[in-house]
């Protein structure tokens, strides 16, 4: 009897597994590019923002996607679908290569790999209406140096998005419903609404918001009422991990935290700096904080009375080894008042 040859059905197919695995790595790196939104058409630099982000964006002689640094390729007329692992740039970091201030407006849904604001920009950026799905891991970076506050009202989606923030100062307005965790490694991240945070850490609280990396980082919230529940990790030993809450404008304000504050680092809960008046703004605390560094209570340099109080009852809302400083900040005014409520 002839011996039969048996061949296994993982090394038969293992040919064709590596042919996929080539075509489809072909497919992604032939379909990443990098883009910059241009304002001047083929002119050099990028001009001032204006238009609408749309899938396919059309563009004008103000407004469209180039695929130049330096702002040269003429986008009047062409037709660009930004994809899901495309990189894309509002002004850059280099000398008069930046944009001017103004809105775009977004229309349907669109892609995104990264968003990176330049610091060359010469003024606030928004990007208004419609839905921006972002990678599952992506970056929303604000050029150093930018004095300047980009905002996003736009909805931003995407399943197992992980949003780091970096750079200076931004604001995310939208009704978010990206799913995953929030990392401000530097700069400012404010929230315009309790949903800015996405799905997971504004609402079910699993995957976290992380304060600071190897620099300062700042959460701020611009209006009251603003809720989160995730779990909020100040990172590293010796950064200050900085909460803002209350309201800028002259009324009272509050935030509600009702996940466990930890990590290394240390807190500072502040208030913001431009509100008058002696208005009470208060942070609630609703879960046990195990953090290991100090904390301050202050009310940074506005004319505020600032709180800090046991929302829930829950044991330790401040960890127990920590140091407590309360100081009513630095400036002019009378209504400054700093409190920490054990009681709620």
């Amino acid at each position: 009897m002839k011996p039969r040859r048996i061949f296994s059905a993982a090394r038969l197919s293992l040919p064709f597994a590596s042919a996929l695995v080539a075509l489809f790595s072909a497919h992604s790196a032939q379909g990443q590019t990098t883009r910059y939104w241009d304002g001047n058409d083929g002119a050099a630099n990028f001009g001032s923002v204006s238009g609408t982000w749309a899938a396919p964006t059309t563009g004008t002689a103000t407004a469209g996607w180039s695929s130049s640094s330096a702002g040269t390729t003429v986008v009047l007329a062409n037709s660009v679908t930004t994809l899901i692992n495309d990189p894309l740039n509002f002004g850059t970091d280099t000398t008069s290569r930046g944009l001017g201030t103004g809105t775009i407006t977004v229309s349907g849904t669109v892609n995104a790999a990264s968003l990176r604001f330049g610091s060359q920009t010469t003024g606030n950026i928004t990007l208004s209406g419609g839905t921006i799905n972002l990678a599952a891991v992506t970056t929303i970076h604000i050029g150093a140096g930018s004095t300047t506050v980009h905002t996003i009202s736009s909805a931003i989606t995407g399943a197992g998005t992980s949003l780091t923030k970096t750079g200076n100062s931004l604001t995310l307005s939208g009704a978010n419903t990206h799913v995953g965790s929030t990392i401000i490694s530097s700069g400012t991240l404010t929230l315009g609404t309790t949903g800015a945070l996405g799905t997971t850490p504004g609402v079910s609280g699993t995957s976290g918001v992380t304060i600071g990396g190897a620099a300062a980082a700042t959460l701020s919230s611009a209006t009251t009422g603003i809720t989160i529940a995730a779990p909020i990790t100040s990172a590293n030993t010796g950064i200050n991990s900085t909460i803002s809450f209350g309201r800028s404008t002259a009324a009272a304000g509050s935030l509600t935290l009702n996940g466990a504050i930890g990590g290394n680092g240390n807190v500072v809960f502040t208030t913001p700096n431009n509100n008058s008046g002696g208005n009470l703004q208060t942070v609630n605390l609703g879960a046990t904080a195990t953090y290991a560094g100090n904390t301050t209570i202050t009310t940074g340099n506005a004319n505020n009375a600032t709180s800090v109080r046991n929302l829930s009852g829950a044991a330790n809302v401040l960890p127990i080894t920590t140091v407590l400083t309360m100081a009513g900040g630095a400036g002019a005014g009378t209504g400054r008042a700093v409190t920490f409520d054990l009681a709620g």
